[in-house]
């Protein structure tokens, strides 16, 4: 059975295995996710310290070859994701817990063949989301705890109907009194 990344990767050459290994050891974890290994899911979120936007450059060798990208809990910030501008297959990209904000949003929009994109607990609000409309490929955005309003929100729904925008339970505020609370009696 052919699978479309196994497509995708016909004609991407393998990643240089050296960088492989040394990759690992930094902490990262990197799996083939295609049977020739030329596509790969790297794993950033367990490494420690945190990866930060030098390592994020020391992919800048395998950027062809990533296809999922694990940044979450991560110290990136806006400026280091310029270098998923060097990323043509990437699919989907995990940015949960980082301090991206509303300036990732143009270079996030710029990865075309995004399907899944990741923005638990970041900075990103309205201004930010609302450059992902355009993302052609994508299916399901994660927002929840972001800085992203209700009105946003909706809006980037609107621009993308097809696509899973997932902000998370949306609570509204109680009318309720508070309970009241008993007295303990002294001894």
């Amino acid at each position: 059975i052919t699978t479309e990344l196994d497509r995708l990767s016909a004609g991407v050459p393998a990643p240089d295995a050296t960088l492989v290994r040394d990759l690992r050891a930094r902490g990262l974890v990197v799996t083939p996710l295609t049977r020739n290994g030329a596509l790969l899911d790297v794993d950033c979120s367990h490494a420690q310290p945190p990866v930060g936007g030098t390592d994020l450059a020391n992919l800048a060798p395998i950027a062809a070859n990533i296809c999922w990208l694990d940044l979450g809990g991560s110290a990136i910030a806006d400026g280091d994701l310029t270098a998923l501008a060097a990323m043509p297959h990437l699919n989907r990209l995990h940015l949960e817990r980082t301090a991206v904000s509303d300036a990732a949003g143009p270079r996030l929009a710029a990865c075309a063949r995004l399907e899944y994109l990741n923005l638990v607990g970041t900075r990103i609000g309205d201004a930010g989301i609302a450059a992902l409309a355009g993302l052609p490929a994508i299916d399901a955005i994660y927002l929840w705890q972001s800085q992203a309003s209700e009105a946003g929100i909706a809006a980037l729904r609107t621009a993308l109907p097809e696509a899973v925008i997932d902000s998370g339970p949306m609570l509204e505020p109680s009318t309720a009194p508070p309970p009241k609370r008993k007295r303990r009696k002294q001894q």
